[in-house]
């Protein structure tokens, strides 16, 4: 299924900040992260409070 069809969309990001979050969820697992998209999705939805 095209993820448009589903709701969602793709965004690319650089490769160093995703080595980056990458880094911090290795180093940092007392803080529940288990993937990157996970990370994303909570830092986002953290700003979208900010904003709204």
């Amino acid at each position: 299924m095209v993820l448009k069809e589903r709701g969602y969309r793709q965004v690319s990001l650089p490769i160093p900040l995703i080595e980056r979050i990458e880094k911090y969820i290795n180093n940092h697992k007392d803080e529940g992260f288990t993937s990157i998209p996970e990370f994303i999705r909570q830092a986002i939805r953290k700003n979208y409070l900010l904003i709204n």
